[in-house]
């Protein structure tokens, strides 16, 4: 396998395993010490099955994603503007702080950069794929 498509297929499943890992925590949050307002627990709780369903489409586009180019914006997109609303939401009606989320913002920044570069290699590496209509 090229170099630039396992770098794609990384980012896919980094994506892929830290989406569910959030959202375990935003459907169960009383199991990781969660002590917000009860209004964003319920927020929480329904944002939480949209990372739930980030991360089957994560899967889906991990096994072919050369093929299957347009499933990070699908992904990203609407995984991103829940993710932001929650994160909002919680500054102002239950509490965060910004200590407290500044980990969760490195590791989305992190993963962010990741997909972007892999996605950039693998487009100058294979510009055929990125042309085409998916």
């Amino acid at each position: 396998m090229d170099r630039r498509i396992f770098w794609l297929r990384a980012s896919y499943w980094a994506g892929t395993i830290l989406s569910f890992m959030a959202s375990l925590q935003m459907i169960q949050s009383g199991l990781f010490g969660f002590s917000g307002k009860k209004d964003f627990a319920v927020f929480f709780f329904a944002t939480g099955f949209f990372a739930l369903g980030g991360s089957w489409l994560l899967i889906r586009g991990g096994r072919k994603p050369e093929q299957r180019k347009g499933f990070l914006g699908v992904v990203l997109c609407p995984v991103l503007i829940a993710w932001v609303a929650a994160e909002i939401f919680g500054f102002a009606f239950a509490g965060f702080s910004f200590s407290s989320r500044l980990p969760f913002w490195l590791i989305q920044g992190c993963l962010s950069f990741l997909v972007l570069l892999s996605s950039l290699r693998a487009r100058r590496a294979y510009p055929k794929w990125w042309s085409q209509r998916a």
